[in-house]
């Protein structure tokens, strides 16, 4: 039982200092000061992957922990993150005694325009996970073990993706004030196209050593073996995956959060429910790969078509 209420209070705290993180994210892209985004993102990878090793496995003289090595890995990493952020943006930081009642409306607007964006991050990133987690669970142990560990090694190369995806949000959000459609075609674009591209050197990489990479990660050969063998798909579903990703920010910038949450929510019902027709005739992971792949496949084809319409002399 305490073990457990330990776990809940790390939790937390994690959840606390990354929504921290996350707004300083916001604060240093507006104020165009993103090196600090890039130091503090690999800095903390890079002591979470040697606190890592050295908690988890027992190294320099520490007593091995497992998963509660992994857990204060991971909450002093992201700790270390925070300081970084706070320290960075220290000049900005004050409250306004005298003017408390803007903070008041703020909040309002606030809370008004993240409800759309906050729905569709609840709807993909939670909702709609948990149920492809469960699906693949319900195939066997290997094949989620294997699907959960691949999909951690396609996050790594689909970092640029969330990078020029915030980029695109930012930069979108400011020549939306100027009225600058043409820029923010170009902009939409070109993020699209680096995005894409990094993308698919990325795959190759990792399918080039698809045998090796899971060994860096799992000693278990079976498990191994059998994510080797789910590369190549998942590799080939995700292909519009970069591409939705940022055409969705450009859509939130442009002030269309509503519609990004709608048709998320209307395309992840559709795969579901196409998933869950085949799957209940003959349950296999291939049926869930494509259901994805269509997934992010409708949802740039919507996305650009919304862009299109609402850029109409972008050119898109």
């Amino acid at each position: 039982m305490a073990a457990a209420v330990t776990y809940t209070n790390i939790t937390c705290l994690y959840m606390l200092f990354q929504m921290i993180i996350f707004t300083f994210n916001s604060y240093f892209k507006i104020k165009k000061k993103t090196k600090y985004i890039m130091w503090g993102a690999i800095g903390a990878a890079v002591l979470n992957t040697v606190l890592d090793y050295v908690l988890i496995f027992g190294k320099c003289g520490f007593e091995p922990m497992g998963t509660a090595g992994a857990a204060i890995a991971s909450i002093t990493s992201v700790l270390i993150n925070m300081l970084i952020y706070i320290w960075a943006g220290r000049k900005d930081i004050r409250f306004l005694w005298k003017e408390k009642s803007i903070y008041v409306k703020e909040t309002i607007t606030l809370i008004r325009t993240s409800l759309p964006l906050a729905g569709e991050e609840l709807l993909e990133g939670s909702v709609f996970v948990v149920v492809i987690n469960a699906l693949i669970a319900q195939i066997g142990i290997i094949e989620i073990g294997a699907y959960l560990l691949i999909k951690k090694v396609l996050d790594m190369i689909m970092i640029p993706m969330f990078m020029y995806g915030s980029a695109v949000l930012t930069l979108v959000s400011e020549n939306t004030g100027r009225k600058n459609q043409e820029k923010m075609v170009q902009i939409t674009q070109t993020g699209t196209a680096i995005s894409i591209s990094l993308f698919i050197v990325g795959g190759f990489i990792v399918l080039f050593f698809r045998k090796q990479i899971p060994r860096l990660i799992s000693e278990d050969e079976v498990l191994s073996l059998a994510a080797s063998m789910v590369m190549l798909p998942m590799v080939l579903m995700n292909f519009f995956n970069p591409i939705q990703t940022i055409y969705k920010y450009a859509l939130q910038a442009y002030g269309d959060g509503n519609f990004v949450l709608y048709t998320a929510a209307f395309v992840d019902f559709i795969i579901l429910g196409f998933i869950l027709a085949v799957y209940w005739i003959k349950p296999t992971i291939v049926i869930i790969f494509v259901g994805l792949f269509f997934s992010y496949l409708l949802n740039y084809l919507i996305y650009r078509g919304r862009l299109k319409k609402q850029m109409s002399h972008g050119g898109f």
